[in-house]
């Protein structure tokens, strides 16, 4: 089972393509609702999204469940990127980080995770919605590009990080 962990804010605001606004409430619902149906369509992926704290009275981190969406909301003294961290030191290899964090995504790459950015997240979750809708099977449209040659061998391999990443992010 893969296990995704996802910065909230930061996918809220390539999903909404205009950043947060006052609606917040209403925007992040709606955002778990497409996530609980991403998660049907993609049987086997373990979701946990992350939010700021954004002025919350709790001190500890508070989690909820929603529709079979793991939510965590940062305690007071941290913020989404401090959780985040602690999911990648303790999950490793076997975690996917969605967020365009550059720091974030250097992070989980030396704890030996996978990180994909918001924007490329949001353009699996809607192929996945519309293969869905459509009751379509879902293409592979990560192949490498030709050059031109039917050579096979080591020599046209991609690195091995590249390798891990597309067999990680092809289960999503």
């Amino acid at each position: 089972m893969s296990r995704m962990v996802i910065d909230g804010y930061n996918l809220l605001g390539a999903a909404t393509g205009r950043g947060l606004t006052g609606r917040i409430e209403a925007e992040r619902e709606g955002l778990l609702e497409r996530l609980s149906s991403y998660r049907r369509y993609r049987k086997g992926v373990r979701i946990t999204i992350v939010f700021d704290a954004r002025g919350g009275t709790s001190l500890d981190r508070r989690r909820e469940n929603f529709k079979g969406i793991e939510v965590v909301f940062a305690g007071s003294g941290e913020d989404a990127d401090t959780v985040i961290k602690d999911y990648a030191r303790r999950l490793g290899s076997g975690l996917v980080v969605v967020t365009s964090d550059r720091e974030v995504r250097g992070f989980v790459a030396r704890c030996g995770g996978v990180s994909i950015s918001s924007g490329e997240f949001m353009e699996r979750l809607e192929l996945a919605e519309y293969s869905a809708l459509k009751g379509l099977e879902e293409e592979d449209h990560e192949e490498e590009p030709s050059r031109g040659s039917t050579k096979k061998g080591p020599a046209r391999r991609l690195p091995k990080e590249k390798r891990r990443r597309r067999g990680v992010l092809k289960k999503l």
